[in-house]
């Protein structure tokens, strides 16, 4: 998976602050059929600085994206 952050309201140049396979350690179950991601990613402006990224699917996210892939 690979997250690249830019400006949302001007032009300016992106940044990659991750850029690997999700592991299974990265994806835990989470309540009402939800399925939780969570990485480590590095910082927008400093490569020292790390956040944690936490992302909540459900079934229908899943499907919307399967379906991407699929056609």
């Amino acid at each position: 998976m690979r997250v690249q952050v830019m400006p949302a309201k001007r032009s300016g140049s992106s940044k990659t602050i991750f850029d690997r396979p999700v592991e299974e350690d990265d994806v835990h179950p989470g309540k009402d059929d939800h399925v939780t991601v969570s990485v480590l990613v590095d910082g927008i402006y400093h490569d020292k600085s790390k956040y944690r990224y936490t992302f909540e699917l459900s079934k229908a996210d899943i499907r919307a994206i399967l379906a991407r892939i699929s056609s």
